[in-house]
Order: structure tokens, then sequence, then C-alpha cells
């Protein structure tokens, strides 16, 4: 984190995008005097934002901060709007939210799982795709006026992995990161 808030002075970016966690650890930087940055918008995905995290970073940066939900099989699933919800880019994209035997999920109620038909791919078409995600249809409209379907996303909540650094420092491992890393050097994709 340190070489990366020094990077990042160093280079004085305009825009920022990272995972929700890395923001947050971020903004901790911004508001300790460490991390001297004048952004002028912030994109957020990857992992659940929650409406606290996201209102923290952008009082943090005073800046604008766009939350976006997607996943390696549909990059762009959906997006977020200024009363807290994703709205699903229904054209594109098809999301069922089901329970555990993959039966619909009524609107308002928390999903086991949800099923992603991505409808823009005509090379390698994904069809009721689980992705392990547990979303929250929004039953009525969304008070934004969006008229595209809204849903929050509960998953991908990860902890940061604290750790002893080798100088007694307690380093911060982030879950999408610390799980690239065992993915790649054990070829392992099943693990807690």
């Amino acid at each position: 984190l340190p070489r990366l808030v020094a990077q990042l002075n160093e280079y004085q970016p305009t825009f920022l995008a990272s995972y929700p966690k890395m923001l947050s650890l971020l903004a901790e930087e911004q508001d300790a005097g460490r991390l001297k940055i004048d952004v002028m918008r912030l994109w957020s995905g990857g992992e659940c934002l929650t409406p606290d995290a996201g209102a923290a970073i952008e009082r943090t940066f005073g800046c604008p901060l766009t939350n976006e939900y997607g996943a390696s099989e549909c990059m762009s699933i959906a997006f977020g709007c200024r009363e807290g919800w994703l709205h699903v880019n229904a054209d594109w994209v098809l999301l069922e939210p089901v329970d555990r035997d993959h039966c619909p999920t009524p609107s308002g109620e928390r999903s086991h799982t949800v099923l992603l038909s991505a409808l823009a791919n005509r090379v390698q078409p994904i069809i009721r795709y689980d992705l392990g995600d547990c979303i929250v249809a929004k039953p009525d409209r969304c008070d934004c006026g969006n008229p595209l379907p809204a849903i929050r996303v509960e998953g991908r909540c990860d902890d940061v992995l604290l750790v002893r650094g080798t100088d007694g420092s307690v380093v911060r491992l982030l879950p999408l990161a610390l799980t690239t890393v065992v993915e790649e050097a054990t070829h392992e994709h099943r693990f807690q």
C-alpha cells in the first residue's frame, strides 16, 4: 500500500478505477494525508459496494463514484444510480435470481444465486450461467426514474486479510488480489 500510494502521488491521476475495498483503503490514505491526489471521477466494480462505503469514498475524494456490476463472463451487467441500486443492462443481459433448487426467487427476497444469460455474445453464448452471487431484485420502479430492472448484489463481500509483514507492520491483502495469486500460482480454483 505505501508503494502504491507513492506511485499514485507521483502519477496524479484524474480518474481512479478499482475494487471497492481498494478504494476504501485509498480513501483512508487520503484522509490520513499520505495520499494526495485530486481525482475528478471514481469507478468501482468487481465487489459489493455498500452504500456507506460508497458515500465515504465520494466524501473523501470530493467527486462522483460510479458503481458497476460485472463478471468475466459479462463485463457490464448493471450500473449504479443515485439511489444505491444497480440497473441491469436488460437489453444485453438476463439475470434470474433463484433459490437453491434454481427456482425463481420473488422480487424483494434475497436469492441463493443468480443465473446469467449474456445476450450480446454471439461467439460464445452464455446461457443461465450460475454466477454464485446473491442478489435482491427491487419489486417496484426505482426512485431515480430509470425504468431498467434494479438489483442489489450481496455476493463478493470477502474480508480483507491482515497479516504481519517482515518488518512487523500490518499488511492488508485484498480478497480479489489474493484470490488471483492463489489461482495463478497453484492452479487451484476451489479454495477457502
